[in-house]
Protein backbone atom coordinates (compact mmCIF):
# COMPACT_ATOMS: atom_id res chain seq x y z
CA UNK A 1 0.00 0.00 0.00
CA UNK A 2 1.98 3.25 -1.27
CA UNK A 3 1.70 5.92 1.77
CA UNK A 4 1.25 3.28 4.37
CA UNK A 5 4.24 3.14 7.03
CA UNK A 6 5.49 0.31 9.78
CA UNK A 7 7.37 1.06 12.35
CA UNK A 8 7.05 -1.14 16.00
CA UNK A 9 9.97 -0.11 17.97
CA UNK A 10 8.13 -1.55 21.18
CA UNK A 11 9.29 -3.95 22.37
CA UNK A 12 6.73 -4.98 24.56
CA UNK A 13 3.03 -4.29 25.43
CA UNK A 14 3.93 -2.55 28.32
CA UNK A 15 5.26 0.81 25.69
CA UNK A 16 2.40 1.43 24.04
CA UNK A 17 -1.18 2.85 25.04
CA UNK A 18 -4.08 0.73 24.96
CA UNK A 19 -7.80 1.98 25.28
CA UNK A 20 -10.88 -0.44 25.54
CA UNK A 21 -14.19 0.58 23.28
CA UNK A 22 -17.56 -0.45 24.33
CA UNK A 23 -20.19 0.26 21.23
CA UNK A 24 -22.52 -2.37 19.92
CA UNK A 25 -21.77 -1.09 16.14
CA UNK A 26 -20.35 -3.62 13.72
CA UNK A 27 -16.14 -2.91 13.13
CA UNK A 28 -16.61 -1.22 9.78
CA UNK A 29 -19.46 0.94 11.09
CA UNK A 30 -16.90 2.01 14.45
CA UNK A 31 -14.29 2.77 11.86
CA UNK A 32 -16.06 5.12 9.64
CA UNK A 33 -16.92 7.38 12.84
CA UNK A 34 -13.60 6.80 14.21
CA UNK A 35 -12.44 8.19 10.67
CA UNK A 36 -14.61 11.13 10.80
CA UNK A 37 -14.23 11.81 14.58
CA UNK A 38 -10.22 11.43 14.29
CA UNK A 39 -9.89 12.48 11.21
CA UNK A 40 -7.71 9.29 10.39
CA UNK A 41 -7.91 6.75 7.68
CA UNK A 42 -8.31 3.78 9.16
CA UNK A 43 -8.08 0.68 6.96
CA UNK A 44 -9.09 -2.95 7.39
CA UNK A 45 -5.99 -5.29 6.70
CA UNK A 46 -6.02 -9.15 7.20
CA UNK A 47 -7.68 -10.20 9.93
CA UNK A 48 -4.95 -11.16 12.72
CA UNK A 49 -4.54 -15.15 13.43
CA UNK A 50 -4.04 -15.22 17.37
CA UNK A 51 -3.39 -18.38 19.26
CA UNK A 52 -5.66 -18.85 22.44
CA UNK A 53 -3.84 -22.59 22.77
CA UNK A 54 -1.38 -24.66 20.83
CA UNK A 55 -4.11 -26.47 19.04
CA UNK A 56 -7.37 -23.39 18.67
CA UNK A 57 -6.46 -20.19 16.69
CA UNK A 58 -8.89 -17.26 16.05
CA UNK A 59 -9.29 -15.00 13.15
CA UNK A 60 -9.84 -11.64 14.64
CA UNK A 61 -10.85 -8.17 12.23
CA UNK A 62 -8.09 -5.13 12.43
CA UNK A 63 -7.86 -2.09 10.99
CA UNK A 64 -4.51 0.18 10.62
CA UNK A 65 -3.84 3.71 10.09
CA UNK A 66 -0.32 5.66 10.58
CA UNK A 67 -0.25 8.54 12.37
CA UNK A 68 1.91 10.54 11.11
CA UNK A 69 2.02 13.65 12.98
CA UNK A 70 3.01 11.21 15.75
CA UNK A 71 4.70 8.41 13.89
CA UNK A 72 2.84 5.93 15.60
CA UNK A 73 0.54 3.16 14.34
CA UNK A 74 -2.67 3.37 15.39
CA UNK A 75 -4.65 -0.43 15.30
CA UNK A 76 -8.17 -1.07 16.30
CA UNK A 77 -8.95 -4.69 17.17
CA UNK A 78 -12.20 -6.69 17.82
CA UNK A 79 -12.19 -8.54 20.85
CA UNK A 80 -14.25 -10.66 18.94
CA UNK A 81 -13.14 -13.67 16.83
CA UNK A 82 -15.09 -14.44 13.83
CA UNK A 83 -16.59 -17.51 15.80
CA UNK A 84 -17.67 -15.19 18.74
CA UNK A 85 -15.03 -16.25 21.16
CA UNK A 86 -12.71 -13.68 22.72
CA UNK A 87 -9.61 -12.48 22.32
CA UNK A 88 -9.06 -11.39 25.95
CA UNK A 89 -11.66 -13.03 27.97
CA UNK A 90 -11.43 -10.65 31.24
CA UNK A 91 -12.00 -8.13 28.90
CA UNK A 92 -15.66 -9.15 28.24
CA UNK A 93 -17.58 -6.08 28.91
CA UNK A 94 -15.13 -4.00 25.95
CA UNK A 95 -15.91 -4.84 22.05
CA UNK A 96 -12.88 -3.50 20.63
CA UNK A 97 -9.04 -2.53 21.82
CA UNK A 98 -7.60 0.57 20.27
CA UNK A 99 -3.42 0.41 20.44
CA UNK A 100 -1.01 3.04 20.12
CA UNK A 101 2.30 1.43 19.25
CA UNK A 102 4.15 4.10 21.94
CA UNK A 103 3.44 5.40 25.35
CA UNK A 104 1.26 8.46 25.47
CA UNK A 105 1.31 10.43 28.47
CA UNK A 106 -1.37 10.65 30.86
CA UNK A 107 -2.62 14.14 29.65
CA UNK A 108 -2.68 13.09 26.38
CA UNK A 109 -4.19 9.83 26.90
CA UNK A 110 -7.24 11.32 28.76
CA UNK A 111 -7.80 14.16 26.01
CA UNK A 112 -7.51 11.38 23.25
CA UNK A 113 -10.28 9.51 25.26
CA UNK A 114 -12.56 12.43 25.40
CA UNK A 115 -12.26 13.15 21.26
CA UNK A 116 -12.69 9.39 21.43
CA UNK A 117 -16.00 9.88 23.70
CA UNK A 118 -17.78 11.97 21.27
CA UNK A 119 -17.63 9.14 18.42
CA UNK A 120 -21.78 7.86 17.95
CA UNK A 121 -22.79 5.22 19.73
CA UNK A 122 -19.58 4.50 21.32
CA UNK A 123 -20.37 3.88 25.13
CA UNK A 124 -17.27 3.35 27.09
CA UNK A 125 -13.80 4.59 26.02
CA UNK A 126 -11.23 3.41 28.96
CA UNK A 127 -7.15 3.59 29.09
CA UNK A 128 -6.25 -0.29 30.26
CA UNK A 129 -3.11 -0.87 32.37
CA UNK A 130 -1.10 -2.87 30.17
CA UNK A 131 1.02 -4.65 33.24
CA UNK A 132 -2.69 -6.24 34.21
CA UNK A 133 -3.59 -7.64 31.22
CA UNK A 134 -3.27 -11.10 30.80
CA UNK A 135 -1.98 -13.00 27.69
CA UNK A 136 -1.39 -9.28 26.56
CA UNK A 137 2.21 -9.93 25.71
CA UNK A 138 1.25 -13.11 23.13
CA UNK A 139 -1.21 -10.95 21.24
CA UNK A 140 1.25 -8.39 21.29
CA UNK A 141 3.56 -10.80 19.85
CA UNK A 142 1.16 -12.40 17.20
CA UNK A 143 0.26 -8.54 16.13
CA UNK A 144 3.97 -7.80 15.31
CA UNK A 145 4.60 -11.02 13.15
CA UNK A 146 0.81 -10.20 11.57
CA UNK A 147 1.98 -6.67 10.87
CA UNK A 148 4.75 -7.24 9.55
CA UNK A 149 3.85 -10.05 7.07
CA UNK A 150 1.05 -7.92 6.19
CA UNK A 151 3.49 -4.81 5.05
CA UNK A 152 5.94 -7.16 3.80
CA UNK A 153 3.88 -7.57 0.72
Amino acid sequence: MPGRKLRLESSSPEEMTLIGLSSTMVDYQLIHYLNKELRADFAKIPDLPFLITATKQLSVPIYHYYHTLTENNWLVLSNRSSNNEFVLPQYKNLDYFFFIDDLVDENATAKFIQKLRKVKDLSLAVNLDTTKINKLDLLYADLEMHLTEVFKK
